[in-house]
């Protein structure tokens, strides 16, 4: 009596859920794949921007927004890098149940991560050595168009304004650079740290792609492996053929022999009978 896990209605309820199962994974994966594609595009996007955006740094079009517009879209791309990395990573977890055809697609979305975010550790050291070769910003003084509203006025009041506003001024533009510096080494420093971060990343995604080659190349050598097993059997079974062949004819041979012995025996007997 078969039992219902074996044969029954179970066995088909366990391979129902596996089709499902399977359907969903690949639904999953195409979402996925469709979702890391646009990420990768956006930050590839950013990396552009901030590729001629640093070619600014130490020019006259170089200022303090700009280097804090820099600042702000690197960490925008350091995060949605590890977001992306994290996709990427289930995209292969989701990919080794799949068909080849999916492996391959993934191994493809995971060499475009891979490029983009070499570009971004290459912009972010480019970024960082031109903050440490231009440290000194375009200076933002007033006090020239102050000068030409106090005009020629020689009272002894209006000097000692004038003195009172350099001095002032002079003050703030030191508090005002002194931020300024502070403001861009710890900039600076934030980038370094997203450099090691990123690269670190990289590395993962090298060992990635390393290890679907090898995945791949092993699929591929098992296919051939198959193939020349399937070949060697057909030409086992055409020579195992062959030998059955040759075998009925010499059984054939030997049965039509001794058929002529035999009937010639007969013949010399009834002979020997007859003769008196």
């Amino acid at each position: 009596m078969r039992r219902q896990g074996e044969f029954g209605y179970g066995a088909l309820d366990d391979s129902e859920g596996s089709f499902l199962q399977a359907n969903a994974d690949e639904n999953s994966f195409r979402s996925l794949i469709e979702k890391t594609g646009s990420s990768i595009q956006r930050i590839s996007s950013k990396v552009s921007n901030v590729e001629r955006s640093v070619r600014q740094i130490g020019t006259p079009s170089d200022s303090v927004h700009l280097r804090n517009k820099i600042a702000t879209v690197l960490q925008e791309i350091n995060h949605s890098v590890v977001k992306t990395q994290t996709d990427v990573k289930r995209l292969k977890d989701l990919g080794r149940s799949l068909s080849k055809e999916n492996r391959l697609q993934e191994e493809r979305i995971t060499s475009q991560f891979k490029n983009t975010v070499q570009r971004f550790a290459e912009v972010q050291k480019r970024v960082a050595n031109q903050m440490k070769t231009y440290p000194d910003l375009p200076k933002q003084s007033s006090f020239h168009q102050e000068e030409q509203e106090v005009g020629f006025d020689s009272g002894r009041d209006v000097e000692s304004q004038r003195r009172r506003q350099m001095q002032q001024q002079e003050e703030e533009g030191m508090e005002y650079d002194l931020n300024i510096l502070e403001e861009r080494e710890r900039q600076v420093r934030d980038i370094e740290s997203a450099i090691v971060d990123v690269n670190e990343i990289f590395r993962d995604l090298s060992a990635m792609l390393v290890e679907q080659g090898d995945m791949v190349d092993s699929i591929e050598s098992n296919v051939e492996r198959g193939a020349d097993n399937v070949s060697s059997a057909r030409e086992e079974l055409v020579k195992a053929e062959m030998y059955q062949k040759k075998a009925r004819r010499k059984q054939l041979c030997i049965v039509l022999i001794l058929g002529v012995v035999v009937g010639a025996l007969v013949l010399m007997i009834i002979l020997l009978v007859k003769k008196p």
